[in-house]
């Protein structure tokens, strides 16, 4: 990743081929920083500096770093088109609806995945920090994934910790992980929201959502219709299942071929 300002620590504008939605607006430009986050840009506004408060943001691991060059650390980005590969758009659709399976039907359509990788610590370089944000969307739903390689260090020369969240362009981070600006950030690595240690993922279309165990509705099956002949999988979502094993009975027959995949919904 070229920096466009020493100063800024950003990279020039990115154009994206698909426009991402973000609390209810829609970009069409990015802005990588090698501080770890990502700012939004729309082409006909002004672009704000990064110690600008109406800045736009993600931030999956957002804090000052050694950003001189060396042999080891990186930032880089790509964007996956539908055209070019499906099967890798096909993949991130599961990550979604393994957090949001009341939306197993909604295919993502494009994503852009950025990669901090081995950041170095101004004052340690053997302390290295590998993370990763996917901004996916099939142009109505928009969600953001973040991926946790490895988490060496979480402060910074200014005793800084790393801020984690999204930021909706106010004068306050509009909505933080629960480990933002603390010393536990550093455990990012090992937690996650969709029980995969290091792996967490939100819909960012409009407010941030995270993932939701628990709904007003109750226990929900999708998909709602199928093949009469049967031999299609079905998910059950709506409680936290935070046990095992279940017995299932569907019409009173009881349903063997069962799998909690985590405590947001399982497979039968």
């Amino acid at each position: 990743l070229v920096q466009s300002d020493p100063l800024t620590r950003l990279s020039e504008p990115i154009q994206l081929s698909q426009r991402f939605q973000f609390f209810n607006e829609f970009y069409d430009e990015v802005r990588l920083s090698t501080d770890g986050f990502i700012m939004f840009i729309n082409q006909s506004k002004i672009s704000p500096t990064p110690d600008d408060a109406e800045m736009v943001s993600i931030a999956p691991y957002w804090i000052k770093n050694d950003a001189k060059e060396d042999s080891i650390q990186n930032v880089f980005y790509r964007e996956i088109l539908l055209k070019s590969n499906e099967s890798l758009l096909n993949e991130i659709t599961k990550f979604i609806r393994s957090g949001f399976p009341k939306l197993a039907r909604q295919r993502m359509l494009w994503a852009l995945i950025v990669t901090w990788s081995n950041l170095t610590h101004e004052a340690n370089s053997s302390q290295r920090n590998t993370f990763q944000t996917i901004l996916t969307t099939n142009g109505f739903y928009s969600f953001t994934l973040f991926n946790y390689d490895r988490l060496d260090w979480s402060q910074d020369s200014s005793a800084n910790y790393a801020r984690v969240g999204f930021h909706d362009g106010t004068h306050q981070m509009t909505y933080q992980l629960k480990y933002s600006s603390a010393p536990s950030v550093i455990h990012l690595v090992n937690d996650s929201n969709i029980g995969r240690p290091g792996q967490y993922v939100y819909h960012t279309s409009g407010h941030v959502n995270d993932v939701q165990c628990e709904t007003s509705t109750g226990l929900q099956v999708s998909p709602f219709r199928g093949s009469m002949y049967g031999g299609y999988p079905i998910r059950l979502y709506g409680m936290c299942f935070t046990q095992s094993n279940y017995q299932i009975r569907i019409d009173g027959q009881i349903v063997h071929d069962c799998q909690v995949m985590n405590q947001l919904y399982l497979v039968c």
